[in-house]
């Protein structure tokens, strides 16, 4: 792999508008992260793993929320929103802190309803990091 590229043009949605995918991914963390590992391969390679990972991390927050096992749901909640921080998916950091914060609270409903619009995230992020490692 390459460098991470500092942007590059958005994909044309369903509506064949062109979303903007900075909105999806601050592309600067991966910049940053790739000065801190001093190797723009090393964080161009997380944001892969992160890709292959993503839909297993979604569902391990989706399925413990659909038969309330609220700890094994915010374990997951807090997996995904660190790993999404260092890369810069912040729609998916907001959702995962917000599921964490309502499971803190016992708010299981507001939670799920959260827990609703992750996929639909995920899938915009995916299709983010798609373009970037496309891109190089």
């Amino acid at each position: 792999m390459t460098s991470v590229p500092a942007d590059g043009p958005g994909r044309p949605g369903p509506d064949g508008a062109v979303p903007d995918n900075g909105a999806v991914l601050d592309r600067s963390c991966l910049t940053d992260l790739a000065d801190q590992l001093a190797s723009p391969e090393a964080a161009s390679e997380f944001a892969a793993v992160f890709l292959e990972m993503l839909p297993e991390r979604v569902q391990a927050i989706e399925e413990p929320l659909a038969d309330t096992r609220v700890q094994a749901a915010r374990t997951a909640a807090l997996s995904l929103g660190s790993s999404a921080a260092m890369i810069g998916a912040q729609q998916l950091v907001r959702d995962a802190g917000l599921i964490n914060q309502h499971l803190k609270t016992g708010s299981l409903d507001a939670a799920r309803e959260v827990a609703a619009r992750l996929s639909a995230d995920a899938s915009a992020v995916a299709a983010a990091i798609e373009e970037l490692l496309a891109g190089q």
